[in-house]
């Protein structure tokens, strides 16, 4: 498994699964690090990328990756749902991360 640049790995975005991840304003600025941090410790088997959108409401950020079981590892961490919202994915899932779950996962990060 390998972290790409989100442009490159994207490009032919196809053949790759999407997993959106919202959260509010009061944890954004340690979301991203949670997410790298949690899909280094779910250990997927193939590439991925991260990009981030910040709002005034929160941040979202997208994580694409090359296997739809990869994809899955963090869907089902997150207790994520299907839902196909941007044109052009092979599958794509929407999770929201609370305070709480960054919590948990930045408590179970710390314990590996």
């Amino acid at each position: 498994m390998a972290q790409f640049a989100w442009p490159a790995f994207t490009e032919k975005r196809e053949n790759l699964h999407l997993v959106v991840v919202k959260t509010r304003a009061e944890i954004s600025d340690q979301l991203s690090w949670y997410l790298r941090d949690l899909i280094h410790a779910l250990e997927p088997d193939g590439d991925f990328a991260l990009s981030a959108e910040r709002t005034n409401n929160g941040t979202t950020i997208y994580c694409a990756f090359s296997r739809e079981s990869d994809a899955h590892l963090l869907v089902d961490a997150l207790n994520g749902r299907e839902h196909n919202e941007h044109f052009g994915w092979s599958s794509e899932h929407h999770c929201l991360l609370d305070q709480r779950a960054a919590e948990v996962i930045a408590d179970a990060i710390e314990r590996r």
